[in-house]
């Protein structure tokens, strides 16, 4: 009981790839879990809208991980790592 008001206040989080495994257990999109909050605050970049495929891919081992290095990179660096992760598996970038 504790430990849900935890998660419930913001105290400990939920993990993508938990987050994830939850919505499949409990066959609801992820959404399902922000209904009901309110939007964004003004001046914000808005609700985040995430593929299945970067569903997929966060519920990987590897995915948080790799989302966390990339977050860390500098800018242009990250530019030049997605260009290059576009050419070795034939993407494109936006």
């Amino acid at each position: 009981m504790q430990q849900m008001q935890k998660y419930e206040s913001g105290a400990n989080r939920v993990s993508a790839s938990k987050l994830f495994t939850l919505s499949q257990i409990l066959s609801v999109p992820i959404g399902w879990f922000f209904e009901g909050l309110p939007p964004p605050e003004s001046g914000g970049v808005g609700p985040l809208k995430v593929s299945v495929t970067t569903q997929v891919f966060l519920a990987t081992h590897e995915g948080p991980e790799l989302a966390h290095l990339l977050a860390r990179a500098p800018r242009r660096q990250r530019r030049a790592l997605i260009k290059l992760i576009a050419a070795i598996t034939d993407g494109e970038t936006s």
